[in-house]
């Protein structure tokens, strides 16, 4: 059986695309724990700041087979949060 592991597929542009976004705005990597678990996100920091969340950012997409979304969508996050 030579198919990918689709976990791993997603958890490595996650990474990659948290890292884009820690290195070109104003969030950083921190675990964060909501309703829903928790996860390594970027963020403020603070209560009720903004989060994302990488993985969940890419594990829809994938599922749906989506394409060509990263550069609108991360685009998107880094324009909003640029460093200050």
């Amino acid at each position: 059986d030579h198919r990918p592991d689709h976990a791993a597929i997603v958890e490595r542009f996650a990474v990659g695309i948290g890292e884009h976004i820690d290195r070109h705005t104003d969030l950083d990597w921190q675990v964060v724990t909501d309703v829903f678990g928790t996860d390594l996100s970027l963020t403020e920091g603070f209560k009720g700041s903004f989060v994302v969340v990488p993985h969940n950012l890419v594990a829809g997409r994938w599922m749906r087979g989506e394409t060509g979304w990263i550069p609108a969508v991360v685009g998107l996050i880094v324009r909003r949060r640029t460093r200050r």
